[in-house]
């Protein structure tokens, strides 16, 4: 079997490391067992509530616990939240338009003998569906930013999660970052021979530099397999786990967010608020 040992982590290349920003929260001593129930219970509210205002609250809020409590930098938090920003935003576009043969919305773009329609009733929707997502996008932010991997991990294992669940999870979450690190030096090599001088430069960089990701990635999933190997893998990843304490003054102050939240949900509900 292998023991995989908690370690310190760092940066790669020119990228933001999870894990060193979770090592470094101010977070990090509260019971990952209490974070994740936190995690999981304001993503089950924003999905039930569905609900613009609740969900705008939700953000601010989850975004104010990380930066403000978990000592995370605006400008980290801000770059973290670029990538899912821009999956949101891509997504809900098509819920915002549609085609259509008459002009039947407040915009309209004739495209040949059609017109490309963007609706009130679209965009209230795709308004509706961006800031659900940014608001669960933020709680699961404030859990991977305040909790180790492999405090997760433990979690999980409580929780009856099969092991080959568990350790798939790990293995991809953390081939992501090898993937990363060599992008980014391949990415380094290709700009200092001038490969990105122009569109046609940039063009041959990003096309070979994913043809020979995909090449290194194999071999790379090779030599990896085989490191395992020679420390002992016999088929199974062995964690190593240290005892979380919740204490009575961790549950209380869970508590009493989780019932402020759950009294906002109640109060915008009953008072007809947000969208």
């Amino acid at each position: 079997m292998i023991k995989l040992i908690k370690r310190e982590t760092h940066s790669h290349g020119q990228f933001l490391d999870i894990d060193l920003i979770s090592q470094n929260s101010k977070l990090k001593d509260v019971s990952a067992v209490l974070k994740c129930i936190v995690a999981t219970a304001v993503l089950i509210m924003v999905m039930v509530e569905n609900n613009i205002l609740f969900s705008a609250i939700t953000a601010m809020t989850m975004a104010f616990i990380t930066i403000k409590i978990g000592g995370v930098s605006a400008s980290t938090y801000i770059k973290l939240m670029l990538m899912p920003i821009t999956f949101i935003v891509l997504g809900t576009v098509a819920i915002a338009i549609s085609i259509s043969k008459t002009k039947v919305g407040v915009i309209n773009l004739p495209l040949f003998s059609y017109f490309i329609c963007v609706t009130k009733n679209g965009l209230l929707e795709a308004l509706r569906v961006s800031v659900k997502a940014l608001g669960m996008v933020s709680s699961l932010y404030m859990l991977s930013l305040s909790t180790p991997m492999y405090e997760i991990i433990e979690v999980l294992k409580k929780c009856r999660l099969p092991k080959v669940v568990i350790e798939l999870m790990f293995l991809i979450y953390r081939y992501i970052f090898i993937l990363l690190k060599m992008q980014a030096q391949m990415h380094v090599s290709a700009e200092s021979r001038l490969g990105y001088s122009g569109i046609r430069q940039s063009f041959f960089s990003f096309t070979h530099i994913g043809a020979n990701l995909l090449a290194v990635s194999f071999k790379k999933a090779g030599d990896y397999f085989d490191a395992m190997v020679s420390r002992g893998y016999d088929g199974e990843l062995i964690f190593l786990e240290e005892e979380s304490k919740i204490t009575l003054r961790q549950s209380i102050y869970v508590i009493a967010f989780l019932a402020f939240m759950a009294v906002i949900m109640v109060i915008i509900k009953l008072k007809g608020l947000g969208m």
